[in-house]
C-alpha cells in the first residue's frame, strides 16, 4: 500500500466525501494532503521503531511507493488514526471518536494475535 492510498482509505473512513459522487472532494483532500502526508510518514516511523523495523529513511519514500510494511498495519490502523487527527482538526468530534475507538480496537487486535502467538509458542517448547 502506498502513502496516497493510506491517505484516501483514511478520508474515506473520516466521511471525506462529496455524498452525490462518492469521490473525495477535491478542495479538501488538496488543503489537507501535506498535513496527512506528514502525520502518515510519522506513523509508519514510530511503528517501525516500535516493532524494531530497520526501514530507510521515511522521508524518502515517494507518494506512490509501496510501504514495506504488515498490510493490517496500512490498510487499517494507520488510516484509522489518520482519518480520527483529521477530524479532530476540523472540529468533528464525534467522527473523531469513532476512529479513535476504532483504531484502538485495531491495537488491541494486535496485541491479541502476539499473545495468542506467545501462548503457541510457550506450548511447543512444553512438548
Amino acid at each position: 500500500m502506498t502513502i496516497d492510498e493510506i491517505y484516501d482509505t483514511a478520508l474515506y473512513l473520516a466521511e471525506k466525501t462529496d455524498d452525490d459522487t462518492g469521490y473525495i472532494d477535491s478542495e479538501y483532500k488538496n488543503q489537507h494532503k501535506k498535513k496527512a502526508e506528514l502525520l502518515i510518514r510519522q506513523s509508519i516511523r514510530k511503528y517501525a521503531y516500535l516493532e524494531n523495523i530497520s526501514m530507510t529513511d521515511v522521508d524518502r519514500f515517494k507518494t506512490d511507493e509501496d510501504i514495506p510494511l504488515p498490510s493490517f498495519i496500512l490498510k487499517n490502523v494507520i488510516p484509522y488514526y489518520i482519518g480520527a487527527i483529521l477530524c479532530c482538526h476540523d472540529m468533528e468530534s464525534e467522527k473523531y471518536n469513532i476512529l479513535i475507538h476504532e483504531y484502538q480496537e485495531a491495537i488491541n487486535q494486535i496485541k491479541h494475535d502476539e499473545q495468542i502467538m506467545d501462548f503457541c509458542d510457550i506450548l511447543q517448547e512444553m512438548e
